[in-house]
Formats: C-alpha cells, sequence, structure tokens
C-alpha cells in the first residue's frame, strides 16, 4: 500500500469513527458520485455529477477506463442498475451524450430539462448492440 492510499484510508476510517460524510465523490455542492459496476464488460475509474456555472456536468475521472465498443453511450435510466438489462436501456432512459473516449478524464452537460431526482441510474451501454457495459446508482 503506498502512502496516499494509506492517508485515504486513515481519512475514511478516521471519519467512519467520528460520523462524518465519508462520500469522496461528492462536490460541495451535494452532487452524486462513485464508482462503476460492471455489467458487461470492466469499467473503472470513478465518476460525480456537479455544478459548473449554470450547467450540470457529468465528470468521468483521469482513472476511467473500459473496453472500446462500436456505438458507446452515456445514459440516465428511470431502472436501477440492478433491474436494467441492454434491450430495455433504449425505453427507459434518457441519452446524456455518445462516449468521447473509452479512457481518461472527461465531461458530458447533462440537459437543462433533466431532473437528476427523476432517474435512478447512470449508464455505459452500447445502442447498437443492446448491450449494457455497465454502470452506476444515482444517489447522493
Amino acid at each position: 500500500m503506498n502512502f496516499k492510499t494509506t492517508r485515504t484510508l486513515s481519512i475514511v476510517i478516521l471519519s467512519i469513527l467520528l460520523g462524518m460524510n465519508t462520500n469522496l465523490f461528492a462536490d460541495d455542492t451535494g452532487g452524486y458520485g462513485g464508482r462503476w459496476t460492471n455489467k458487461g464488460y470492466d469499467i473503472d475509474g470513478t465518476w460525480k455529477i456537479v455544478q459548473k456555472a449554470d450547467k450540470t456536468v457529468l465528470v468521468l475521472d483521469e482513472n476511467f477506463k473500459t473496453r472500446k465498443g462500436p456505438d458507446l453511450k452515456i445514459f440516465l435510466s428511470k431502472i436501477a442498475l440492478k433491474d436494467i438489462k441492454g434491450s430495455k436501456v433504449k425505453y427507459s432512459s434518457v441519452l446524456v451524450s455518445p462516449l468521447k473516449s473509452p479512457k481518461g478524464a472527461q465531461e458530458y452537460e447533462i440537459p437543462d430539462d433533466i431532473s437528476l431526482e427523476d432517474y435512478a441510474s447512470v449508464l455505459i451501454h452500447c445502442e447498437a448492440y443492446a448491450h449494457l457495459w455497465g454502470g452506476a446508482a444515482l444517489e447522493q
């Protein structure tokens, strides 16, 4: 274990003992964030949703990495990740954007007419083959 990992782990343990908020991925506006859950392929890295000026933005960190696919897109779904199948994404979700790259830091603006409270998960999905790569629960 390196110094940075040890220090982060120590902070989390101390925060738990003191009853503090341990959501390391939430921004100071109470945003959403976390790690990806693999469904079809591995997805590494973390994500968060933050406010930047008057825009809501989905941010993938510099450690984001997944397998390259032919038609990967980011969706917000009203169905919980544990319950959704690739064939249902198109009918229960709203498209945020095509995935810019299978690796590295990225940002995606979430349309103004989307209320995050109406959605249960954020997904990475191959629309052409109806294959769900993975996603995460959309929780604060």
